[in-house]
């Protein structure tokens, strides 16, 4: 009996030390009652911000910003929702969503867009070096902005508008708030700059509107974070030489020029490409765990060799793009592994998409960074896609449904 327990007692034993090894690695937990929100904000050349809700994180699951809790308005841009407009994890700006807006596609917030150091208009501070924010308690966290009393009485404080300017709270807004008084909101920024600023729409309420702007490469796009608590500002940039930049952005060249010459061979849309001619090159170095491994993306273009075949009568706003984006970890020994290769097949959009790469997020709260990329599916309908990047692979944690833009 002893001889045939005992290979069982060492596979427990083999797991446990596997568990716990996996558990080591893993830098943080996303705990299942926070609520998170992730968006982007589109800056246009002349500084006007809007903001596209993307995906909310609640009890332990993702849903789509753009659709959670529209009753009538989505949750992630109801009222004053303060959002802390991050690079790559370190703070650039914040955003406090005023108005929301609607089209017969999709949802997007205008409001106050300030660039700095995310610090001002009741951002919570980083709280030093132990990354522990500090709680800054001049802003509700619970409840909706003050209503249109407070709203006017922070106007006259201001003295940058008179009382016909602050727009009262209407019965649409007061009925949506009576539906659901135990709503919960993401934090909520100060409103007195604001008010002078952006018309409020107030909570619960939509404004229709003709589409925003077409996407445009002119565009400044950065990537926002709102949750029921503070928000941890932590740079995911990894510093490296000029030398050791240089050399692997080398090396990642050719694991595409590699993949593109494969894949001609099966795929009629590479062929007659020239693989070695990648356009609109970028290299994004990235620590997403603080592992000290960095994590390398880059992207890039090429040009077909045929023109795009559309059916008579088709509308396209933009020429597509043959993307390539390569994906990347350093082990401990510094060699660079590829763990993920993706190239855009103009034939086959819904199979093979194009991959914009966005930014890296915290998008559950666990501290630890995801690579948010815009998705196109078609030559008119985008969607957005999250990874989780481990040693070996890129896993996508959440996915929005592609709509028309």
């Amino acid at each position: 009996m002893a001889n045939s327990l005992h290979p069982k007692l060492l596979v427990g034993l083999l797991a446990a030390l596997l568990a716990a090894s996996a558990s080591a690695q893993y830098t943080g937990h996303a705990k299942e009652s926070r609520m998170r929100a992730v968006g982007i904000l589109r800056v246009d050349p002349v500084g006007k911000a809007r903001l596209f809700p993307v995906s909310l994180f609640a009890d332990g699951k993702y849903y789509d910003a753009r659709f959670y809790q529209a009753n009538p308005v989505p949750f992630a841009i109801d009222g004053d929702v303060f959002y802390q407009v991050e690079q790559d994890g370190a703070a650039v700006g914040n955003f406090v969503v005023r108005t929301a807006m609607h089209n017969s596609f999709r949802w997007w917030a205008e409001g106050l867009w300030t660039p700095g150091s995310g610090k001002s208009a009741g951002q919570p501070s980083a709280g030093g070096q132990s990354g522990e924010p500090h709680r800054n308690d001049d802003r509700p966290v619970l409840r909706r902005a003050p209503s249109a009393s407070a709203d006017s009485s922070a106007a006259d404080k201001s003295g940058s508008h008179d009382a016909k300017t602050a727009a009262p709270r209407d019965d649409a807004a007061e009925q949506a708030e009576a539906r659901d008084p135990n709503r919960p909101t993401l934090h909520h920024g100060k409103s007195e700059q604001v008010q002078a600023e952006v018309p409020k729409s107030g909570p619960g309420v939509g404004v229709a509107a003709a589409a925003p702007p077409p996407y445009s490469a002119n565009d400044k796009v950065l990537l926002a974070v709102a949750d029921l608590g503070n928000i941890e500002s932590r740079s995911y940039s990894y510093k490296a030489s000029a030398e050791e930049r240089q050399h692997d952005l080398e090396a990642l060249k050719s694991m595409a020029s590699d993949a593109i010459r494969k894949a001609a061979k099966e795929r009629a849309s590479l062929r007659g490409v020239d693989a070695g001619n990648l356009n609109e090159v970028e290299l994004h170095l990235l620590d997403p765990d603080y592992s000290n491994r960095p994590l390398e993306i880059l992207t890039a273009t090429i040009t077909p060799s045929r023109k795009f075949w559309l059916p008579p009568g088709s509308i396209i706003k933009a020429p597509p793009k043959m993307t390539v984006v390569v994906v990347a970890r350093k082990d401990s020994t510094q060699r660079l592994n590829q763990i993920s290769l993706m190239i855009a097949d103009l034939d086959m959009l819904d199979v093979r998409p194009s991959l914009e790469y966005l930014g890296a997020v915290d998008a559950d709260g666990s501290g630890r960074a995801q690579l948010l990329f815009r998705k196109q599916v078609d030559v008119n309908s985008f969607g957005y896609v999250l990874y989780r990047a481990t040693p070996y692979e890129l896993i996508k944690t959440f996915e929005t449904k592609a709509t028309e833009e």
